[in-house]
């Protein structure tokens, strides 16, 4: 993901479905570029959106990712279609759309009834507001909640979300002027376990927030919990939505002949919520959204086990729904952050109304509990009810005071509690929510474009520093001044501050100790730019990277640009020994003269963060690398990119390369001064897929020295010195060999890879075959623990649109293995022989000519005096018939074949036989192993 920076806005939503089958990541938002394990996603990704409608003997109208028109279980229940997606059309061939509806109105045609919807006889609307992959933009989510209630919806069931963020988004902007209109019921989100997890739209205080329990009412470790971002008690109830089975999608990829699919959710749990609403309000058509909302609240079965922000008021319950006659106005209360040190924290009250629909009075007995965020009881007195016993008249309200105390206790964090209203067989409970702040302390950021105006537009990231926890991105402030609440600790901050003209400044503090009210002032001004000369001074910098990685909390960003970028970096506070930055750049010569030659400059930081960087580079600074990258097939097109690194392999990303035709030569300025380099060299088809791969991984270079890197000439064949232990050979652990071998690596000892059109793997022992697969995958067969001869057989060949030679390759290796002493890994006695001539990097030799192949031995044949047996033979007519060449070594142990190539052939194939002095063998077969050409 390296090259490109972080995205300041994210706009787009995520589907709230957990599925038994992998699916995309979202990849908006905060991009770990190019470093090891990335970094934490600030995701803003869309989900599917359904919205319903519920009126006089309709129920459950919804819209979202668009539905399987021809599954049984839905024919004949929608009554309009709308796509908002980007889609071709409103078609579900994701699947979440179907399922969702399917659990909120299917009909269970399919299944005899057994996979029945909550409110079966729903007639629904379909609005499509994602695209086919399950993302889509916002402002199609907002277009299809106004379409929905348009067509007269009273209930929404949305299965969709984001992460939420400070102030009011456009999202939760929508439930709030839509939700006198309509209830909005909102999937909760997936995000697991932790306070504050709750995604957007279910933030917004109107809407119904459900959470995802299973079978037994235990909640689902997958479903986000609350209280939101301003404190208001979140999710409000629960619903089903572990391993669910509902409608598949008739335009899945993978049909299912049964027709279902399970899955889990809070997806899965928010129909589950919204049927049951559709069929409390068909009967009681008269109620408001808002009293529906406290009506399915009141009445929720809670898990005694868990407390407010795990399940709201608790499971929803329709048969208490039904029966219910009392209802709470409002269905929850949130006294909102208390601020630290609490002992002079004033208790803060609020009303409660109690609603009596029925035609008698009720007496209700009220009580107030609470408990933390881990389950244990609240302090004494911290929540509290003014009246023990309160009536409400037939038809009318009757009104008490609920009380929060955050002076009682000791104990920090979020508690969240409950009022119990009980009697005249009525019981109704209320969400209770607030935060006793842990100690904190107030951060203020201050920005300050290069204009040394107070900058607006910025993008500001406070890290935990011991990378637990959630980041927080600092709001939108006009002034350019925000002062953000923090937790007593250490933090990290990264931010870019831009100018008018576009001019960014860059700024990361790797530590940001906050145990007293500090003030962070970003000024542009005192950032300082990239001035770096290349060796040639005619050399113009045409693109480059800045970023940072910092290891010990997960964290990175980069930004790039062609050209000299408007940029200025600082860095800023105390340094941290895990924190690693670093600059990269191209500069060519416009002129003729540097049409092939590039000078690419890195500098590497350790502690901190650049602040600019002022170096004048020579020659006597640099490594020359000349580079030929080779084809054998008129018009191929390929890519090499250069990545510098420091000494832990870290880099921050480059730019991709330019398509170059091939074959290219170039020549490349290195520095050399704590930079280490590794190269990738692909072959591209006319559509600019990959066909092959080289690889040459961290190289060091001297300063001043001189240097030459061909990839993809011949001849190009096994070669088990090529690239790592990891990357290639063969393993035994207990009774598991693990073999693979890269048929494909170049004459220059690159490590390859390639497309091929046929080929396989396979190992064999007594005339049994004990494991097949892929040449170019890893082989992994169980085998006896006795000692035993194995022989394995790779092959594969190659397509003549990507290559004229190394067309077919072969190896067969023979050994005998048996099982390691116990909890060890040895590698099996392999060889290879790597033929490396001097060819073109058309992969010729001139026809007639005589040529000296070198022969490279790697692996068990390798060593001095291993060697039993060496042939080489040599095949001018496709192999039909083979000659033997005679092996000479030289007095500095150099092995070699002589080629006298006939001035008629076309191409040279070689067979080459290998036995060490243990009995292990090899044979090499490469046809067309490089062409002749006059």
């Amino acid at each position: 993901m390296g090259g490109a920076h972080r995205p300041l806005f994210g706009p787009y939503a995520k589907r709230y479905g957990r599925f038994r089958t992998p699916r995309r990541p979202c990849l908006a938002g905060r991009e770990g570029q190019g470093f090891p394990g990335g970094e934490r996603a600030a995701d803003r990704c869309a989900h599917h959106v359904e919205l319903g409608v519920h009126g006089q003997g309709r129920q459950g109208r919804r819209t979202g990712h668009g539905r399987g028109p021809d599954h049984p279980d839905l024919n004949g229940v929608e009554i309009a279609q709308k796509n908002f997606s980007e889609a071709p059309d409103a078609n579900d061939r994701f699947g979440h759309g179907t399922h969702v509806a399917s659990i909120l109105a299917g009909s269970g045609a399919k299944s005899g009834g057994r996979y029945k919807g909550v409110a079966p006889d729903a007639k629904l609307l379909d609005g499509k507001v994602l695209a086919d992959d399950g993302f889509g933009q916002v402002s199609n989510i907002v277009a299809g909640m106004q379409w929905a209630v348009d067509q007269g919806a009273q209930i929404v069931n949305m299965s969709l979300g984001s992460p939420d963020t400070p102030g009011i988004d456009p999202m939760e902007s929508a439930i709030a002027r839509l939700s006198g209109k309509a209830l909005f019921v909102v999937a909760a989100g997936n995000e697991g376990d932790e306070p504050r997890t709750l995604g957007s739209p279910g933030s917004a205080p109107a809407a119904l927030t459900v959470g995802a329990v299973d079978k037994q009412d235990q909640i689902a470790d997958f479903s986000s919990r609350g209280p939101n971002l301003d404190g208001t008690p979140k999710p409000d109830i629960t619903g089903p939505g572990v391993d669910i089975t509902a409608a598949l999608t008739t335009q899945s990829e993978e049909p299912s002949g049964e027709g279902y699919i399970s899955q889990s959710g809070t997806s899965m749990a928010s129909p589950h919520v919204a049927g049951a609403a559709a069929l409390v309000l068909q009967q009681h058509p008269d109620r408001s959204g808002a009293r529906l909302k406290a009506l399915l609240t009141g009445s929720a079965k809670p898990n005694p086990l868990l407390n407010a922000h795990q399940q709201g008021a608790g499971r929803v319950d329709l048969a208490r729904a039904a029966t219910a006659s009392v209802v709470s106005e409002p269905g929850s209360l949130g006294f909102g952050t208390q601020a630290w040190p609490h002992a002079d924290d004033k208790p803060a009250a609020k009303t409660l109304t109690y609603r009596n629909y029925g035609t008698q009075a009720v007496t209700l007995r009220l009580t107030a509990t609470g408990t933390d965020s881990s389950g244990r009881p609240a302090p004494d007195g911290m929540f509290t009810v003014k009246d023990a016993q309160l009536t409400v008249p037939a038809g009318g309200t009757a009104k008490t005071t609920v009380t929060a105390d955050t002076s009682k206790g000791s104990v920090d964090g979020v508690f969240g509690g409950t009022v119990l209203a009980s009697g005249d067989g009525q019981q109704v409970r209320t969400g209770l929510a607030v935060e006793r702040e842990v100690e904190s302390y107030d951060v203020t950021v201050r920005h300050i474009d290069a204009d040394g105006a107070n900058s607006p537009t910025y993008a500001t990231t406070i890290n935990p520093g011991d990378g637990l926890g959630k980041f927080v991105e600092l709001p939108y402030s006009e002034n350019g001044t925000v002062v953000q609440r923090l937790p007593k600790g250490s933090y990290q901050l990264e931010s870019l501050v831009f100018a008018k003209d576009n001019e960014v400044g860059f700024f990361v503090q790797p530590v940001l100790d906050v145990t007293r009210n500090v003030t962070v002032t970003l000024d542009s001004r005192k950032a300082k730019p990239f001035a770096v000369k290349a060796p040639d001074p005619a050399a113009k910098l045409v693109t480059s990277i800045v970023g940072y990685y910092d290891e010990a909390i997960g964290v990175s960003n980069t930004w790039s640009s062609s050209g000299i970028p408007p940029m200025r970096t600082a860095a800023l506070g105390p340094a941290s020994p895990t924190m690693r930055a670093q600059f990269n750049g191209v500069w060519k010569n416009p002129g003729a003269a540097g049409k092939n030659v590039d000078y690419r400059l890195a500098f590497n930081r350790k502690g901190s963060f650049f602040t600019g960087l002022t170096r004048t580079v020579t020659r006597a600074d640099v490594a020359e690398v000349k580079v030929g990258f080779g084809t054998s097939v008129t018009g191929a097109k390929g890519q090499v990119h250069i990545t510098p690194l420091d000494e832990r392999g870290m880099n921050i990303g480059i730019q991709d390369p330019q398509e170059q035709n091939l074959p290219q030569s170039t020549t490349h300025y290195l520095t050399t001064a704590d930079v280490r380099w590794s190269w990738t060299a692909a072959q591209l088809s006319s559509s600019s897929e990959v066909r092959m791969m080289f690889w040459k991984n961290l190289v060091t270079y001297k300063p001043g020295s001189t240097h030459t890197l061909k990839f993809n000439t011949g001849v190009v064949g096994p070669d088990l010195a090529a690239g790592s232990r990891e990357e290639q050979g063969a393993e035994r652990t207990g009774d598991l060999i693990s073999a693979r071998i890269p048929l494909f690596n170049d004459g220059s000892g690159n490590l390859g890879s390639s497309i091929v059109t046929s080929g396989f793997a396979r190992l064999e022992s007594g005339g049994r075959v004990l494991g097949e697969g892929p040449a170019t995958d890893w082989l992994n067969a169980e085998v006896p623990a006795a000692s035993a001869p194995y022989r394995l057989t790779l092959e594969a060949s190659r397509s003549a649109e990507d290559t004229t030679t190394s067309t077919k390759v072969t190896g067969v290796w023979t050994f005998t293995s048996a099982r390691p002493t116990a909890d060890r890994t040895t590698r099996l006695p392999l060889s290879t022989v790597r033929l490396a001539p001097k060819l073109s990097l058309r992969g010729t030799a001139p026809t007639g000519s005589t040529l000296t192949v070198p022969l490279k031995l790697s692996g068990a044949g390798a060593a001095a005096g291993q060697v039993a047996t060496l042939k080489v033979n040599v095949s001018y007519d496709g192999g039909r018939t083979w000659k033997p060449l005679t092996v000479t070594t030289n007095p500095q142990g150099a092995r070699s074949v002589t080629v006298k190539h006939p001035a008629t052939a076309k191409a040279v194939s070689f067979r080459v036989d290998l036995k060490d002095r243990a009995g292990n063998t090899v044979r090499e077969t490469i046809m067309n192993a490089y062409r002749l050409a006059p």
